[in-house]
């Protein structure tokens, strides 16, 4: 990219990059990172002048089977059961990761630097 002086650079976080919740410290912090590091990642690309579009894609989810093999640690007061907890995760998800890819190209070509999917 740096010698075409051209391109794009998408990070894929999280929504939950956006806010934090108890219990899941590490995936939360993961996310926060991912978009800290983009932000800055953006900053040094305009500090040297280059035509590279940097940015960061937020999906509320994305329709995988990662829900069905996640481990739920709930809180102990929580009522809720793992299989409830899957089920309402899985209700924010985008349909497919095509739907997905043609919305971070959505707001690529529209010069977003935060892609929030959802």
């Amino acid at each position: 990219m740096k010698p075409a002086d051209a391109g794009y650079t998408v990070n894929v976080a999280s929504v939950f990059g956006l806010v934090a919740a108890p219990i899941q410290t590490a995936y939360y912090g993961s996310k926060f990172a991912v978009r800290g590091a983009t932000d800055a990642l953006r900053q040094e690309v305009e500090f040297l002048g280059q035509n590279i579009q940097v940015a960061c894609a937020s999906p509320a989810g994305i329709k995988t089977p990662i829900a069905q093999r996640a481990k739920v640690v709930l809180h102990p007061k929580s009522a809720s059961t793992p299989e409830l907890e899957r089920k309402k995760w899985r209700l924010g998800c985008i349909p497919c990761q095509k739907k997905a890819a043609a919305d971070i190209l959505r707001g690529i070509k529209k010069g977003r630097v935060r892609i929030h999917l959802v």
